[in-house]
């Protein structure tokens, strides 16, 4: 690992991977990266591609009226008449 110098101080430089998504000009972390607030950092961005759509939840009942069944569902079919 190099060593970074920050003002007169030389430190191993610590390197943290984690992933965040790019927003209204802002880029949010998905996790916690264990940064300290208020030090300045040296970022290197990759881009990972879309993320996965999240499907969308069900809602009971979201169908009905939308399917019809007709009043003879239930009764026997003419076609197996014979094996009845």
């Amino acid at each position: 690992m190099a060593d970074t110098k920050i003002g007169s101080q030389s430190r191993p430089a610590a390197i943290r991977v984690f992933e965040a998504i790019y927003e209204h000009g802002v880029l949010k972390p998905l996790e916690d990266p264990g940064l300290t607030e208020n030090h300045r950092f040296s970022v290197q961005v990759q881009e990972l591609g879309e993320p996965e759509a999240q499907p969308r939840k069900r809602t009971f009942g979201s169908a009905k009226g939308l399917i019809k069944i007709a009043d003879d569902f239930d009764d026997p079919l003419e076609d197996f008449r014979e094996y009845m």
